[in-house]
């Protein structure tokens, strides 16, 4: 890690009435620590209103390339949800007896309604 700010960071300056005179004193208090790879330049501005100074620094980061990316969707229209509630309830949920774990009626009950919303509704790839 290299500390890219070489300039004076808080500069501090006092009146000394016995003498009438200004002493001033500068330090670098702030830094950025970085290995160079993000940072291509760095700068210290003065502050109008305290001791201490704005630290600016300039980041080189690429924008990734655009990729258009597929959704899977359904088309779930108010013509499409009627149909598929009507045919949810005409479902034989008796084989569900059959099923001895939580896991086996979940799976039995999520298959049969991915069938009919699969049969109305299918997936598909947008856009």
């Amino acid at each position: 890690m290299i500390n890219f700010i070489s300039k004076h960071t808080r500069i501090c300056r006092k009146f000394y009435s016995k003498s009438n005179a200004v002493k001033q004193s500068s330090t670098i208090i702030d830094l950025i620590l970085h290995n160079g790879n993000y940072i291509t330049e760095t700068d210290v501005t003065e502050c109008p209103f305290s001791d201490k100074c704005f630290v600016l620094a300039k980041l080189l980061i690429n924008k990734p390339k655009n990729e258009l990316k597929k959704i899977d969707c359904r088309n779930l229209s108010t013509e499409n949800i009627p149909k598929i509630f009507s045919s949810i309830d005409q479902i034989d949920f008796n084989p569900i007896k059959n099923y001895l774990t939580i896991e086996g009626k979940w799976k039995f009950f999520k298959n049969e309604i991915l069938k009919i919303v699969d049969s109305i509704a299918p997936l598909r790839k947008f856009p």
